[in-house]
């Protein structure tokens, strides 16, 4: 039986991944059916995630081979793109299990994947397919509790809105899901009623028999959710199982950008650029204007700039004639 998650908003049209749909599916059929020495093997590994400490089921990857060449192709060609997926038909068949996962995430880790990449081979063409390295460990980070989905509540209307995703930086409701309601960033997080998991960072480096001679050991970090966390210690040599990913700027994606925000969403109350910036440094002080201080203000808004700019010139001109 498929638990879709609820969406945002039921007047919001979502495009669905129906290629990521269809992998979930064969996967949960995975699940349910693979058998070893005529024995499901997942049914009964599944029943151990309903204990607190437990979140993530081990697969191996060869069982995944034998079942479905597609399926292991998708996996491999396009993991970062259907790992919610995998994770979301975990889901669904421990519910069917009758396994109890009150507010909590689950994930699938592989094991015995057979090709392993060097840290060297780690380029552009490797991002988003599923990777096997081997490294040292040289550094490891603290533990530290993750928003993995967020339920906010509108701070005018009082509505509820759930199931927030959060995108590499802390993420609010584009907009309240009340129609009446046109609030679009005064929202509450409900820290209750949201899901956290366990993040960590470590570092790891090249190890001495994958280094060319005379070269400088590379490193990469790493990001282990779930169980997977403290498992890795300074100086272990650990295989890891994931896939590349580029992560972007968060300085630049929490940028507020006030001038704009400000212009577009409170035109009324400004007369123009110059009243604006001057209005933010007496109510947000200096800091305030710098984080709004985008440089590509200008180039997204110019008709708007133009406009504000030659409404302060003309009203600068005509009190200079009186």
């Amino acid at each position: 039986m498929d638990y879709p998650l609820p969406t945002l908003s039921d007047t919001i049209a979502i495009k669905k991944d129906e290629e990521g749909e269809r992998v979930q599916q064969l996967f949960q059929e995975f699940l349910k059916t693979f058998k070893k020495d005529g024995e499901c093997v997942y049914k009964k590994l599944v029943d151990e995630l309903a204990r607190p400490e437990r979140n993530t089921l081990s697969v191996d990857f060869p069982d995944v081979e034998t079942f479905s060449e597609p399926l292991t192709n998708a996996i491999v060609e396009n993991f970062y793109r259907f790992y919610p997926y995998l994770c979301r038909a975990l889901t669904n068949f421990a519910r069917d299990q009758n396994v109890a996962i009150i507010k909590k995430q689950l994930y699938i880790s592989f094991g015995g994947v057979s090709l392993r990449n060097k840290l060297r081979e780690l380029v552009a063409d490797k991002i988003g397919k599923l990777l096997r390295v081997t490294g040292q460990v040289v550094r490891t980070h603290p533990v530290h509790p993750e928003l993995f989905s967020g339920v906010f509540v509108c701070n005018d209307c009082n509505t509820i809105v759930p199931n927030v995703e959060q995108q590499f930086k802390y993420t609010q409701p584009s907009k309240c899901l009340n129609p009446a309601c046109q609030n679009r960033r005064n929202f509450t997080l409900d820290i209750r009623k949201s899901t956290f998991v366990d993040f960590q960072k470590v570092c790891i480096q090249e190890v001495q028999a994958e280094l060319p001679r005379g070269s400088i050991p590379r490193s990469l970090e790493i990001i282990l959710r779930g169980e997977c966390v403290e498992m890795p210690q300074p100086g272990d040599r650990c295989d890891f199982t994931g896939t590349l990913i580029v992560i972007p700027d968060v300085a630049q994606l929490a940028m507020p950008e006030v001038l704009r925000t400000r212009l577009r969403e409170e035109g009324a109350k400004y007369k123009g650029l110059i009243q604006t910036l001057k209005l933010i440094v007496k109510e947000e002080t200096w800091r305030g204007l710098y984080s709004g201080l985008a440089v590509h203000l200008f180039r997204s808004i110019p008709n708007t700039a133009v406009t504000m700019a030659t409404y302060e010139l003309i009203v600068y001109l005509l009190l200079e004639c009186l």
